[in-house]
């Protein structure tokens, strides 16, 4: 993929302040990546997108009233965050409650052949998208998204729908509606199927049946401590049976939320002086990234937004975050649920010393979030680019002309 970078233009205010959105987020149901994960990726893709891109997809928002999108997202988020988590909240409806799968993959953990093992070599999430996988060990689509009802299937038949549907002609109404529900699945899915544990094992439904405590608690910042214990992405309780009393969350909730809200509470708090200092002088002052401005990115963002800008400039990075950026092809998005396994299998479900497995009941200690986040930036980043990129080839007449950050 060649990409040309233009000067981008600083948007106008359209943040919501950063105790605000925490806040925010906490009020939302379990979803990969939290709500403040699924608008952080769709405010940075719509950043990188072009202006033609931008101006179709507010076509598509406005052309049809349904279905209503209720979002504790105001009018300072971009149009894309407006719509991020829509499919999270339309999942508990009656009327698409069938979509609940479509979220994740369950790989068959239990039909893998008994030579797969975790390789347990990689150092970084960049090791995971260059892993030599045998096939047969990992996620298969004949065998865990039969029909294509799983999130890779998901993105690639609403991101075709994108591609052949018109807004205009005959049946208007109903076109512009099924082009506003593809859009806004679209928008989510390709976040949840960078969040490792949305395609991983099924015997543990991708962690959730996975009781986990966490060590010094009363360390991890108070946002992150107060997720609901034992909740789960299949809706109900986790069938471990842990007691609410101890400090307990899922695995899966560690990687929806807690990784994710214990670095945004540590960052925004300026009492923690010296690393925070260090970490804007050198993302603020790299000449292609916009000044900081406090109402224009939230904390995540800013690190979502270093992490690409720092891509752009890491020789190979982005040809291989872009090899296949595209959800309208099964391979791109096999191969996006593929990486996902991957580092499942190698940091998720591994304490960090890389050899203990996670197991129910265990004790993570903080040093599990510090080593993990950068995973998780880099994945917020990748999800950004390839939501962008997918976007970008469905609506621009332009897709080859990108935004620099």
């Amino acid at each position: 993929v060649i990409v040309t970078i233009i000067t981008m233009m600083s948007p106008s205010s359209r943040r919501i302040p950063i105790a605000a959105i925490i806040t925010l987020c906490l009020l939302g149901r379990a979803s990969a990546w939290g709500k403040l994960g699924h608008q952080s990726i769709a405010n940075v893709a719509w950043d990188l997108m072009n202006e033609g891109t931008q101006l179709a997809i507010r076509t598509v928002l406005v052309s049809s009233q349904y279905p209503i999108v209720h979002t504790l997202c105001d009018e300072t988020c971009s149009p894309m965050a407006f719509i991020a988590d829509w499919a999270d909240e339309a999942r508990y409806s009656k009327q698409y409650h069938w979509s609940g799968e479509l979220h994740f993959v369950d790989v068959q953990d239990d039909q893998l052949p008994s030579t797969c093992g975790n390789s347990n070599n990689s150092n970084s999430s960049h090791d995971a998208l260059r892993h030599d996988w045998r096939p047969e060990c990992g996620f298969t689509p004949s065998r865990d998204c039969v029909d294509d009802m799983c999130v890779a299937g998901a993105i690639v038949n609403y991101t075709q729908q994108l591609l052949t549907r018109k807004v205009g002609g005959d049946d208007d109404d109903d076109n512009a509606y099924q082009l506003k529900v593809a859009l806004m699945f679209v928008a989510h899915f390709v976040g949840d199927i960078h969040q490792p544990l949305h395609v991983s094992r099924k015997t543990d439904r991708g962690g959730n049946d996975i009781a986990v405590h966490v060590e010094n608690w009363t360390s991890l910042p108070k946002t992150a401590q107060r997720r609901s214990p034992l909740r789960n992405y299949h809706g109900g309780r986790s069938s471990s049976g842990i007691d609410k009393k101890h400090h307990g969350l899922n695995l899966h909730a560690v990687w929806d939320d807690s990784i994710i809200e214990a670095f945004i509470e540590l960052h925004s708090n300026q009492s923690h002086s010296s690393a925070w200092k260090s970490w804007m002088e050198t993302t603020t002052t790299t000449k292609s990234l916009r000044p900081y401005r406090p109402e224009n990115r939230t904390i995540l963002e800013l690190a979502i937004h270093d992490k690409i800008q720092k891509a752009q400039h890491e020789l190979g990075t982005i040809s291989l975050w872009m090899a296949c950026p595209h959800g309208h092809l099964h391979a791109c998005a096999n191969t996006w649920a593929q990486e996902s396994w991957t580092l499942a299998q190698e940091f998720a479900y591994v304490h960090v010393d890389g050899r203990r497995p996670v197991l129910p009941n265990d004790s993570l200690p903080l040093d599990y979030f510090h080593h993990n986040l950068p995973i998780v930036l880099d994945r917020l980043a990748i999800a950004a680019v390839r939501l962008a990129a997918t976007l970008q080839f469905v609506f621009s007449s332009s897709p080859q002309e990108w935004k620099e950050l």
